[in-house]
């Protein structure tokens, strides 16, 4: 996976700056290592929070010096941790997994995702400019995972198809060229869409990241 994941942010990549070059559009690579925990409720509480990351290639349209609408595609990988508050087992429909009594499992879901929104940019002051950038993640499930104390289990079965989160972002932009940037900030994602398909459990992730990347 991560090498398919390597040589398709590649090609991408590549294209883009073909792209770019033709155009007045910005593009850019991202990669955002986060913190993710959950909100559950139903048979399930929160169990903690786990390590995250993201991988996206962005794509930056703007209708005036500042303002700008931005989209791309990701690789986004959500982890967490819940844990069983119900009287008795839960069973899950994705291979044998079974969560005992206030037994904690940790799991990991998938997501191609689809950033979409505004993105505000500051003038530069000394070395730096600012940015502000909102909006929303729709994505798709690509896989999902569950592991307890015992084993790892499939959960591709018991999580939703679609997802989606309100994403914001605040950072800062490095010029080292031409309209080129590095970019560094954090980004915050709440995701509003059951990510289960059980309806005697519910989990709705959120994650905080630090956002490092390139736009050119």
């Amino acid at each position: 996976m991560s090498r398919k994941l390597i040589c398709i942010s590649a090609y991408l990549l590549s294209a883009f700056m073909c792209l770019s070059q033709k155009t007045d559009w910005k593009f850019g690579i991202n990669v955002t290592p986060a913190i993710a925990w959950t909100t559950a409720s139903g048979d399930i509480e929160p169990g903690g929070s786990r390590f995250s990351f993201d991988l996206s290639v962005q794509a930056e349209k703007y209708f005036s010096e500042r303002y700008a609408f931005y989209s791309g595609i990701s690789f986004f990988r959500m982890a967490g941790q819940f844990k069983n508050n119900s009287i008795s087992e839960i069973s899950f429909k994705s291979g044998n997994a079974v969560l005992g009594i206030e037994e904690k499992a940790t799991y990991a879901i998938q997501y191609l995702t689809i950033p979409v929104g505004l993105k505000l940019k500051t003038p530069q002051y000394g070395p730096f400019l600012y940015y502000f950038q909102g909006g929303l993640l729709p994505g798709i499930k690509v896989g999902g995972s569950i592991a307890t104390k015992d084993e790892k289990h499939s959960l591709a079965k018991d999580v939703n198809l679609m997802t989606c989160a309100v994403q914001l972002s605040l950072g800062i932009l490095y010029p080292t060229g031409d309209d080129t940037y590095i970019k560094t900030g954090v980004i915050f994602n709440r995701f509003f869409v059951d990510a289960l398909s059980a309806s005697n459990m519910k989990i709705l992730p959120t994650s905080l990241g630090l956002q490092i990347g390139f736009i050119f």
